[in-house]
């Protein structure tokens, strides 16, 4: 799969990187999440399982943090997880990636 590349996390990265998919900014993506999210891309179930409502509650759990620098920043409120919400953003930003590559192919 030539589409696939290594991802990473790194908030110092530049559109030429991101567009190509060699990483995942976090920033970029919960701002892509959340855009996703107003415009009902996404669907969770009425009556969430376990697993589900941790990710739910992980989602909404979610803040927008300032840095020293000066820098906007997205993590898990003090003292809560982020992980499986994390894990998500991975697997969207590979959908986003592969829908993206299948439309330049066409």
């Amino acid at each position: 799969m030539s589409w696939l590349h290594g991802v990473n996390t790194s908030a110092n990265l530049t559109e030429e990187t991101r567009s190509k998919g060699y990483s995942m900014d976090k920033p970029y993506m919960v701002k892509w999440f959340a855009q996703k999210q107003d415009e009902d891309f996404f669907e969770f179930p009425d009556i969430p399982g376990k697993d589900m409502q941790t990710l739910i509650d992980q989602i909404l759990q979610i803040a927008a943090i300032t840095t020293a620098n000066g820098s906007t920043t997205y993590k898990a409120q003090r003292g809560r997880q982020d992980d499986l919400f994390m894990a998500a953003l991975h697997c969207c930003n590979f959908v986003r990636l592969f829908i993206e590559q299948q439309e330049r192919m066409r």
